[in-house]
C-alpha cells in the first residue's frame, strides 16, 4: 500500500495484490502492466518464482525485486531465472524506488516502439520480397514467351542467363546452361564464332549485329548484341538475341541463282 501511494502521488497508475497468484490471474484476465514490483517474501510463492513466471509469459514486462536480505542463491536465481531488471534493497528510499520504476517504464516504452518498428519493417520486407518474386516470375515468363533464343553473357562469353528456348534447342537443362560458353551452347562450335557481333559490342559499347553459322547443322543465326553497362559505365555484360535466318538465306541463294 505504501508503494502504491508513493507511485500514485508521482502520477503513475498503480494497483496492488495480496499475492502472486492473484496478480497472475489479473494479468491473464487482461491486465497489462509495464512494470511488476515484487517483494522476495510472498504468501504463496517467493518473488523470484513469481517474476520468473512473469518473464516466461510476458517477457516485455519490466521486473523489479525488493529484498531485505542478501541470499546469494536467491540473488543468483533472480538474475538467471527471473532476469530481474532492477533490485531495490530494504529499507527502500522513496526517491530511489520512483527512479527505478520510471527507468523501467521508459525501458518498456522503448521496447514497445522498437517492437512496433520491427514488426512494421518485417511486414515491409515481406511485402517487398513478395513483389520482387512476383516481378521476377513475370519477367521470366515474358522472356520465356519469346520464340527466339536470348542470352545474357559476360565479356568472356559465358552465359549468365538464358530463356527456355535456347536450353531446349541445345538439349540442355536450363539449370546447366549457366557458365557454359555461348558458342558451344548456341551453335555447338569449338571456339568463338566467325561473324559474332559481341566483340564489337564490347569495344564500342553500342548495339551490334552479325551472322553466325552452326557448323554441325548449317543453321544460320542473325545475332543482335546489346551492351549492358556497369556502374562505372563500361560494358558489364551483353544481351544477345538469335534469329534463325536459315530459310531466308536459302531462299536468297536460290533467287540469286
Amino acid at each position: 500500500r505504501a508503494l502504491v501511494r508513493v507511485l500514485r502521488r508521482r502520477g503513475m497508475a498503480a494497483v496492488d495484490f495480496e499475492g502472486p497468484s492473484e496478480a497472475l490471474r489479473e494479468m491473464e484476465a487482461g491486465l497489462t502492466p509495464r512494470v511488476v514490483i515484487s517483494d522476495y517474501m510472498m504468501p504463496d510463492m517467493n518473488g523470484v518464482d513469481f517474476l520468473s513466471e512473469v518473464r516466461h509469459r510476458w517477457p516485455q514486462v519490466r521486473r523489479v525485486l525488493i529484498t531485505g536480505f542478501s541470499d546469494p542463491e536467491a540473488l543468483q536465481r533472480a538474475i538467471n531465472d527471473a532476469q530481474v531488471h532492477r533490485f531495490v534493497a530494504r529499507p527502500w528510499s522513496t526517491e530511489a524506488l520512483v527512479q527505478v520504476v520510471e527507468e523501467c517504464v521508459q525501458d518498456y516504452d522503448v521496447l514497445e516502439r522498437l517492437s512496433v518498428l520491427t514488426t512494421d519493417l518485417e511486414a515491409q520486407v515481406e511485402e517487398r520480397t513478395r513483389l520482387l518474386h512476383r516481378a521476377k516470375d513475370e519477367w521470366l515468363r515474358t522472356v520465356d514467351a519469346i520464340e527466339d533464343p536470348l542470352t545474357l553473357i559476360s565479356p568472356d562469353f559465358r552465359i549468365q542467363r538464358t530463356n527456355k528456348v535456347l536450353a531446349e534447342r541445345a538439349g540442355v537443362s536450363i539449370r546447366r546452361v549457366r557458365g557454359r560458353r555461348c558458342w558451344e551452347t548456341v551453335v555447338a562450335a569449338a571456339g568463338p564464332c566467325q561473324g559474332c557481333p559481341v566483340p564489337q559490342c564490347l569495344e564500342s559499347g553500342e548495339r551490334s549485329e552479325g551472322e553466325v553459322k552452326d557448323p554441325s547443322t548449317g543453321a544460320v543465326f542473325r545475332v543482335s548484341a546489346y551492351p549492358v553497362p556497369g556502374d562505372d559505365g563500361s560494358v558489364e555484360s551483353v544481351v544477345c538475341s538469335y534469329r534463325d535466318v536459315t530459310d531466308e538465306r536459302d531462299l536468297q541463294a536460290r533467287l540469286i541463282q
